[in-house]
């Protein structure tokens, strides 16, 4: 949604009305995982209806949002998952939108805004003390936390290999990186 420190995204204004609808004249109830609240402060919740609706379910199933699996949190995560595949598949909600297609990763310095998907493949790895990086040229590449490797197959595996990329955008001068902090946001092609 829009606010003071962002633009809208293509989608946000059907997931708010949607949200709003389930909503409405409804108590929720908040199961948390092992992390209460995210870097920015806001709190990290599965959202359940009276009636057991699992909300953030099926706001991935009608395709009115993308996911975004935070470790340590990872509760459910094969579920959200499936969900948001049967959205793509079906192209429901924001997967029929050309904002959300995939582009090819040599486009990235034109689509900075929001959560993006990009397509290449990635030619080398660089290991530093905290991050360990799939290089796609000299100005682009993604990065996995290293204590968050134990999550992927060898990173090794993708060199070569043509990948899907989901995420967002940071830009430092003319480099561009995505961090990438579980494998449902890179996928093999």
């Amino acid at each position: 949604m829009e606010s003071r420190h962002r633009s809208e995204e293509p989608g946000g204004v059907a997931a708010k009305k949607w949200l709003q609808n389930q909503l409405r004249d409804n108590q929720v109830y908040l199961e948390f995982d092992q992390v209460k609240r995210d870097k920015y402060k806001r709190l990290l919740a599965h959202v359940f209806l009276p009636n057991g609706k699992h909300v953030n379910l099926a706001l991935l199933e009608s395709g009115l949002a993308a996911i975004s699996i935070i470790p340590p949190n990872g509760r459910y995560s094969d579920k959200l998952i499936q969900a948001q595949q049967y959205a793509e598949k079906q192209k429901l909600g924001i997967w029929s939108m050309p904002e959300y297609q995939s582009r090819p990763i040599s486009e990235i310095a034109n689509h900075t805004k929001g959560w993006q998907r990009f397509t290449g493949t990635p030619v080398a790895i660089r290991k530093s003390r905290k991050f360990t990086r799939l290089l796609f040229n000299d100005k682009i590449d993604i990065r996995v936390a290293n204590s968050n490797l134990r999550l992927f197959p060898e990173l090794v595996t993708y060199v070569g290999k043509p990948l899907e990329v989901r995420g967002w955008v940071a830009r430092n001068k003319d480099h561009y990186t995505m961090l990438i902090q579980h494998p449902s946001a890179l996928i093999a092609q």
